[in-house]
């Protein structure tokens, strides 16, 4: 499978098997990332503070000044800004009657299965809240990429495709790592995640009428961080049904060298819902194609790369998006 090239980083995955070699952890954060490929490029660091990360961001570029012989020059400063960003915390609970998983063949094989199941579906709540939180409307809510690029402007790689209407998506640019963007978890956690089994316990319907039960608590506790304003993008106002305004491949070239004028789309991915990543693989296609690859690794079908940029399929990514202006 593709991964993204970063130095001195871990993912998810390659955090629990550090924290907890007894594979606890482990198995959780591997069932994240096998329905959510995205789980396998976000690097994920300790906060600096227990649910909060405060960066510094630079806001000014000092510049040069020239002088003469016995003429001196003016000081420089970088200007910086503290921002803050708050992590959340995301839980569940799940109650298997025992009589249930008693007459279960392998008992511990049918409450695995169900763990699992309850993993996928806080997973893709999280990757949800990662695109489209909003403190301002939710205050357990981080902010997500959506929020922070909900106006059209090109200096702060925010490009329009032309859509309107609530009919639209977008395509998401991340550039991952330390000093750009990357996921926190609070600090003194074990990674933020985590799954515990509780044991048998009475457990009390709707009604007030008890039975016997086996409970489970899972968490996630994190949130995103941009450290660098530059290192998010988005390709906004895609139509999803017509003929115009649809996906245009010049506009997605044109939002990765303002995000990365050097063209070091290393540390970089995309991603987008099925209906983008279908057109992409259609024009992959094209013989006179010269964007598109399919790199085979160890994902069923291949990875998709956009000049060479990993290409993540996101269903957390809507089609009933509101046109941004």
């Amino acid at each position: 499978m593709s991964t993204i090239a970063i130095q001195n980083q871990l993912t998810m995955l390659e955090l629990a098997k550090n924290i907890a070699p007894n594979g606890q952890l482990h198995k959780v954060a591997a069932i994240l990332t096998r329905i959510n490929r995205i789980w396998d490029d976000i690097p994920w660091f300790q906060a600096n503070d227990i649910f909060s990360h405060v960066s510094a961001q630079e806001y000014s570029e000092p510049e040069g000044e020239l002088r003469t012989f016995n003429d001196g020059v003016g000081n420089v400063s970088v200007e910086t800004q503290e921002v803050r960003d708050i992590l959340s915390m995301m839980e569940a609970y799940s109650d298997s009657d025992k009589a249930m998983v008693d007459a279960a063949p392998n008992p511990q094989a049918f409450r695995n299965g169900r763990a699992a199941r309850i993993l996928r579906g806080i997973g893709k709540s999280w990757i949800e809240l990662l695109f489209y939180g909003n403190n301002g409307t939710n205050s357990k809510s981080f902010n997500g990429l959506a929020i922070r690029l909900d106006a059209l402007a090109a200096t702060n790689n925010v490009i329009g495709a032309g859509g309107t209407g609530n009919d639209c998506t977008s395509i998401y640019v991340v550039r991952w790592g330390e000093g750009a963007a990357w996921c926190a978890y609070p600090r003194g956690s074990s990674l933020g995640l985590e799954h515990r089994d509780l044991g048998e316990i009475t457990a009390i319907t709707a009604s007030g009428k008890k039975f016997q039960a086996y409970r489970d608590w899972f968490k996630i506790y994190g949130g995103l961080v941009v450290e660098d304003p530059k290192a998010i993008g988005r390709l906004a106002n895609i139509e999803t049904s017509g003929t115009t305004n649809t996906f245009d491949e010049d506009l997605l070239i044109q939002l990765l060298n303002q995000m990365s004028p050097d063209e070091d789309f290393s540390s970089m991915g995309i991603y987008c819902n099925s209906t983008i990543k279908t057109q992409m693989e259609i024009r992959l296609k094209d013989k006179t194609n010269v964007n598109y690859t399919m790199d085979q690794g160890l994902a069923p079908g291949g990875v998709l790369k956009f000049k060479g940029i990993p290409v993540r399929l996101c269903e957390s990514i809507l089609n009933t998006e509101d046109a941004i202006s």
